[in-house]
């Protein structure tokens, strides 16, 4: 928050395959109309939107980080942004392969809102139709070509980002009344449109668990399984 802040806490950034992946879209001139509705806005950024609102300006804590060798944990949490919610965020890197646990606890029903963007083209695992539906405010007006898909079952999100055969998959973990919506929006000034993903569910309490695997040309995916342990990611379990 602030003057020169974004209303952005928890956001992940992912770099990898040579590049950022999953990108901070940056600002572009003060005088222009897409700073203060779109880049300085949540739904800009790849964290969580609640009520369709940005955060307020606040802080956040680091509750714990830790790098052994090829892996790297670290969480962190967030009460100040929307009142009556606790936002918390526990990621696992290792090597090419990322859990990602966004985890949201609240005192009402709301809609919330999960937010990803990447390079190329995104394509889905689901049957998808064309979203029609009126934009609740200026910054979510900016979400052009919508498509949208529900499902209670697991499901995949995929990024070309290089035109080598480079790829991000995304694996989500099944829950209830999932609505996944892909869609065009600004991403880093200069550049056309970023294929945008934003998981929307219904509630006061969810936990968005996703694993992505960043592959290079040619490299099969690991399968994912979901377990009361953590996530299989292959013959590796991640807790």
């Amino acid at each position: 928050g602030g003057g020169h802040g974004h209303f952005d806490k928890l956001q992940l950034i992912l770099y990898g395959l040579g590049q950022t992946l999953c990108p901070d879209p940056g600002t572009t001139g003060y005088g222009v109309a897409l700073h203060g509705k779109w880049y300085k806005q949540t739904a800009a950024h790849n964290t969580v939107v609640i009520g369709t609102a940005s955060q307020k300006a606040t802080k956040a804590e680091l509750l714990s980080f830790q790098a052994t060798g090829a892996e790297a944990t670290a969480a962190a949490a967030c009460t100040g942004a929307y009142e009556g919610f606790r936002l918390s965020r526990r990621i696992v890197l290792s090597g090419r392969t990322l859990v990602d646990v966004y985890t949201v606890e609240g005192d009402r029903e709301e809609s919330i809102d999960w937010l990803l963007r990447a390079p190329g083209e995104l394509t889905l695992s689901l049957p998808t139709s064309a979203l029609q539906q009126e934009a609740p405010n200026p910054t979510y007006a900016y979400f052009e070509a919508q498509q949208v898909s529900a499902t209670d079952g697991d499901w995949t999100a995929t990024w070309e980002v290089d035109d080598k055969g480079g790829r991000l998959l995304v694996t989500m973990q099944a829950a209830p009344g999932t609505q996944v919506i892909s869609a065009l929006a600004p991403g880093i000034p200069g550049q056309r449109p970023w294929h945008t993903l934003r998981v929307r569910r219904q509630g006061s309490h969810t936990a968005f668990r996703a694993v992505y695997q960043m592959l290079k040309p040619g490299e099969t995916p690991q399968p994912v399984e979901w377990t009361a342990g953590g996530v299989q990611v292959g013959e590796r379990l991640v807790a």
